[in-house]
């Protein structure tokens, strides 16, 4: 599966990298919440999506949140990951970093690494305000 070009598709498709218009354009519903210490989770309901985001994260964490979220909309749209972690031994780690792959690649294409050169995934993300994780699980 190539990631940063189902990234760059989506985006040139609805003309944005924003995840919340991606999301609204194809008829996701986010809603904003308090979920204590999760940051949001995906969930596809008899063909019914939704991205439910904790209301309480800084307006960059909803958005990183948005799209990992939307990650998993787009590369994963029927995975049950609460089904699958309480009934299987399936190990979900390969879906969450697909997502933030998503996520890395929507936010922050691979072009725009040439506007910093010499500077570190860190620096980057730093400059970006990023987490360096996003941009650092590229390499």
């Amino acid at each position: 599966m190539d990631i940063e070009k189902t990234v760059n598709e989506v985006a040139a498709k609805y003309n944005t990298r924003d995840p919340f218009t991606i999301a609204d354009k194809t008829g996701i519903y986010v809603s904003f919440e308090d979920l204590g210490t999760l940051h949001g989770y995906y969930l596809s309901v008899f063909g019914v999506k939704s991205i439910h985001i904790n209301k309480n994260l800084s307006k960059e964490n909803q958005i990183i949140t948005c799209a990992h979220e939307l990650g998993h909309s787009v590369l994963h749209p029927d995975l049950d990951a609460s089904f699958m972690t309480k009934n299987t031994f399936m190990v979900l780690e390969k879906y969450e970093k697909q997502a933030n792959l998503f996520a890395s690649f929507l936010l922050f294409p691979t072009s725009r690494f040439s506007e910093y050169p010499g500077l570190s995934a860190e620096e980057i993300a730093f400059s970006v305000n990023l987490p360096a994780e996003l941009l650092k699980i590229r390499a």
